[in-house]
Order: structure tokens, then C-alpha cells, then sequence
């Protein structure tokens, strides 16, 4: 079983000045070349699963398999956890047939469309990244599902997260959606996330910065609008991608990125201690939390949820 190795408090939940209820984790802030200009709890020892998280990183191992996604909008939606609006399910659908892949081949369970009817797979929140790894998938002589963590498609995108986070992945696990995710360190997956902005010099530069350039301009296609990732996105021009289990990573233009985990899982924490490093770094104006407190989901119930990290 793997355990947190710290108990370092993040963020809580202030009632009228009463400290309600309080979240653990990790939090790491590097700059454009990867160093640490802020840490919180175990950020390299403690492993994390990124989960959604590691969608623009797979698109960008996909890419560079010789993928050609002429539209970056079909991009976006493949490094995204869409909010299954009708936008996103016709893009799914268009998307399909750009790739000649049909609904039947994707290995994601079907989800309800937010705006109701019967459920279907390409209204599955991942369903882009299914799209591009169904379609990966059929350059290899696997007979194997493109979701089996021994097919080569899925080999491939755990060393090249190796690769681009300089940490071996401790546990590879079914997520949610069927595919595999990696653990890794906060710290070494905030350097890996930071190419979606900077060219570090790793074979996949051009993509990783192709795929962190389309989900600057189709913020709205990463998540849904007035839903965090989205709204930091557009506020910000940068990357902002959450991950289940309470894991979020936000990368500005210049490179500097904040990753920030909490071990109980809730997105509030992660969310309030990426953008508090941000903010107090310079990178995002200092009043960002109060100005976006409620699209951050950062008030609830006559409580809001405070960073408790200090540089």
C-alpha cells in the first residue's frame, strides 16, 4: 500500500474565521528550467497519480507516433476531461470520423451527455484521448486491447513519461476511463508539465508544446465553461489540467508551473495551493483566489476554502 510520507496541511476550510475542516498534501512550484522555487511536504519521495492530468503528455507520445491531427481543437479534446456538452460530443463525433475510428473501437464506458439522452462513449468525458490511442494502437501488431498495460502503445507512453519526468513510475493502474495512469513524484511531474510552455530539449519539444498550444486556445474544450481548468485557462493563457484523484497542474506561457496534490482528494485544496504559488510568485495577479473564488469552486455553504502554504 502506498502511504503519504508527510502530513503537511495545505489548505483548510475557514467558517467565518473557525478552522472547519483542513486538507494534507504536496505542493511544488519550478521555474522555466525546472528548478524548485517552492516545496511543500514530500514533493520528490512521495509518489502521486496524476491521472487526467497526463493527457497532454499521452497526446503528445501519440503525436510524435506520427499521428496528423489537422484541426488543434481534435488536439485539445484529446489532452482533456470535457464536460460533455453538446460542443464536445459533436466534436467527439467529428474527431471519429477525421480519424476513421468508429465508436465500437473505444474501450472508454459510455457516459450520459450532460444535456441528458442515452449514454455513448464519445460522450465520455476522455474520450478524446481514447480516440487518439484507439487510432495509435493500430501502427502495432498487438493483439492485445489498446488499454492493456502490456500493449506496446501504453509501454511507449510510460517511458516517455519516465523520460520527461526523470522519475520510474512506481504503480501503472487502470484509471476511471479503462486507460492506464503512472505514478510519479509532484516535483518531477511539474517538469515534465512545464514543456507544454518551454522547449527543454526532450525529443517530444515540438509536440508537447503543440499540444500545450492547442489547449490554450480552446480552454474552453479542456474542461467546460465556468469550470476551473477552463476558467484559469482563459483568464491566464496558460494550461491548467486537473486529475482525479485531487491533483492539479497549471503552466504559464514563461514555464514557471505549480503542481499540487492532496491526499484526500479534493480538488478545492489542490486548486487553492497551485494558484496561492502562482500568485505570490508573481505569475498570476495576487488577488486571484478572492477574484476567482467562486468559478474555482473555492466557496461553498458560507465557508471558503485558504492556502495555508508559506515560500
Amino acid at each position: 500500500m502506498s502511504r503519504a510520507t508527510t502530513d503537511f496541511v495545505i489548505a483548510i476550510v475557514d467558517r467565518a474565521g473557525f478552522t472547519e475542516s483542513w486538507h494534507t498534501g504536496v505542493a511544488v512550484l519550478v521555474d522555466r528550467d525546472g528548478e524548485v522555487l517552492e516545496q511543500h511536504g514530500s514533493v520528490d519521495a512521495q509518489h502521486i497519480l496524476p491521472r487526467s492530468s497526463l493527457k497532454p503528455l499521452y497526446a503528445a507520445s501519440m503525436l510524435a507516433l506520427g499521428n496528423e491531427l489537422a484541426d488543434d481543437r481534435h488536439l485539445a479534446l484529446a489532452c482533456a476531461s470535457n464536460g460533455r456538452l453538446p460542443m464536445h460530443v459533436e466534436l467527439a463525433a467529428e474527431m471519429a470520423a477525421a480519424l476513421g475510428v468508429e465508436e465500437t473501437e473505444l474501450l472508454c464506458p459510455p457516459m450520459r451527455p450532460a444535456a441528458g439522452g442515452e449514454a455513448a462513449r464519445l460522450a465520455h468525458m476522455c474520450v478524446g484521448k481514447h480516440l487518439l490511442m484507439a487510432k495509435t494502437a493500430r501502427q502495432f501488431e498487438a493483439d492485445l486491447p489498446y488499454t492493456d498495460l502490456a500493449h506496446p502503445l501504453q509501454e511507449r507512453l510510460r517511458e516517455d513519461l519516465e523520460r520527461l519526468t526523470g522519475v520510474q513510475t512506481r504503480a501503472s493502474v487502470a484509471d476511471g476511463c479503462t486507460a492506464p495512469v503512472h505514478s510519479t513524484s509532484a516535483a518531477g511531474f511539474a517538469r515534465a508539465f512545464r514543456q507544454l510552455s518551454v522547449d527543454a530539449g526532450d525529443p517530444l519539444a515540438a509536440e508537447l508544446l503543440r499540444a500545450g498550444a492547442a489547449m490554450r486556445r480552446h480552454p474552453a474544450l479542456v474542461e467546460a465553461p465556468g469550470k476551473p481548468d477552463t476558467v484559469v485557462g482563459q483568464a491566464f493563457d496558460c494550461v491548467a489540467k486537473f486529475g482525479a484523484e485531487g491533483t492539479l497542474a497549471i503552466t504559464m506561457p514563461d514555464g514557471v508551473t505549480a503542481v499540487a496534490h492532496c491526499f484526500d482528494g479534493a480538488r478545492r485544496a489542490a486548486t487553492v495551493a497551485a494558484v496561492d504559488m502562482l500568485a505570490r510568485h508573481g505569475a498570476i495577479p495576487d488577488d486571484t483566489i478572492e477574484r476567482y473564488a467562486n468559478e474555482l469552486e473555492l466557496r461553498h455553504s458560507g465557508a471558503v476554502v485558504r492556502p495555508v502554504l508559506e515560500g
